[in-house]
């Protein structure tokens, strides 16, 4: 399969802790390494999300929401962070009974380099997957459970094995041209330069330089150029809030948070959580 986006879910977070390992959750394991995955893949220039930076609790009614948005038309890599309470020391690659091998694109064969790729099924019906995950992700998208083994929650350094997935990752699409779609176009202003617009854009000079063919780094005021799509945020709607509000705040407009959260009035209520374009 040919995907646009690779969306990163660390498992858990806020209120829910998940597996707990001596004194640290699971949901802390999970966030920490999806973000040094996230940072290793958007500073190659991947088309790279997350659905939670933060320590937010998100439902998984939250995580498909976001992920069936952000996908709509289009195909994804979706690559949920976990640790197995029932696996010690290995890492499982957890494939939907729904995935089907590309003998020529195999993202799963890649990953064997790390761990052991398998299927999970529900105890009481073999015929479902065992994350719900699997079950709801788009058609047209992939969906890969890294299940660390707990004793990863106690390792005060994993980087060897974040590296190694980052790398896999890297190694795997470093000859794909990602679609236009996941960029934006920016306008060069006066005082603008390279190293400014990477901070900006969360990205650095390499990249823009990359996308953009450019061979020095002197830029012209008025010059067009292409720039990583930042990542959408989640909003946590509080008391007092209005469309208008939330769309000044977070500098965008009220019809796009109404769009990509399928909103068809502007009521909302203490506690939703919204998806802000950015």
């Amino acid at each position: 399969m040919s995907y646009k986006y690779i969306i990163i879910d660390p498992g858990h977070g806020g209120i829910d802790y998940g597996y707990m390992k001596g004194n640290r959750p699971e949901k802390d394991f999970n966030l920490e390494v999806g973000k040094k995955i996230y940072y290793k893949l958007n500073q190659s220039g991947y088309p790279v999300f997350m659905t939670r930076d933060s320590d937010i609790t998100l439902s998984n009614y939250d995580r498909y929401e976001y992920i069936n948005n952000l996908v709509r038309n289009d195909s994804a890599l979706v690559i949920l962070i976990k640790v197995s309470d029932e696996n010690k020391d290995n890492i499982s690659i957890i494939r939907s009974i729904k995935s089907v091998i590309d003998s020529k694109n195999d993202i799963y064969d890649v990953f064997k380099a790390i761990g052991e790729v398998k299927k999970r099924v529900l105890i009481n019906d073999n015929s479902k997957d065992y994350y719900a995950v699997h079950r709801v992700a788009p058609l047209n998208s992939d969906v890969i459970v890294l299940e660390f083994g707990y004793n990863y929650l106690l390792s005060g350094d994993n980087n060897e094995i974040i590296n190694s997935v980052s790398n896999i990752l890297i190694s795997h699409f470093e000859e794909r041209v990602f679609d236009s779609n996941i960029y934006d176009s920016y306008v060069v202003e006066k005082g603008d330069y390279l190293y400014k617009l990477a901070k900006r854009f969360n990205t650095n000079v390499d990249v823009l330089k990359k996308i953009n063919n450019l061979g020095t780094d002197f830029l012209n005021i008025g010059e067009v150029l292409k720039v990583p799509k930042l990542m959408n945020d989640i909003y946590i709607v509080k008391n007092g809030d209005s469309l208008y509000s939330i769309a000044k705040k977070f500098n965008t407009d009220v019809n796009k948070i109404k769009d990509i959260n399928s909103l068809i009035s502007n009521k909302l209520m203490i506690n939703q959580k919204l998806i802000i374009p950015r």
